[in-house]
C-alpha cells in the first residue's frame, strides 16, 4: 500500500502512464482510490484519465480483489 501522495508533477505523471502501459500490456488494471482534488485535477489536465477506468464499482472492487487474491494461492500469478 501506498502512503496519500499530496501533489504531483509532470514527471510523475509521465511516469503513471508508462506504468500504466506497462500494466496494460500484462493485463493488469490501474485504479486509483481516494484521489484528492488537486491531484486528480492534474492527473485530469494531462489526458491521463482518459485511459484509465474510472467506472469501476467497489462491489467490483472487491470481487477483483477476491479473484487476485485467489489466483495468488493457487500460484496462477
Amino acid at each position: 500500500m501506498f502512503s496519500a501522495i499530496n501533489d504531483i508533477d509532470a514527471s510523475e505523471v509521465e511516469a503513471i502512464e508508462s506504468m500504466h502501459k506497462g500494466l496494460c500490456g500484462d493485463g493488469i488494471d490501474l485504479y486509483f482510490s481516494n484521489v484528492i482534488k488537486k491531484v486528480w485535477d492534474v492527473l485530469e489536465g494531462a489526458d491521463l484519465l482518459n485511459t484509465i477506468d474510472k467506472s469501476i464499482s467497489l462491489p467490483q472492487t472487491v470481487k477483483q480483489l477476491a479473484h487476485w487474491r485467489e489466483s495468488l494461492l493457487e500460484g496462477d500469478v
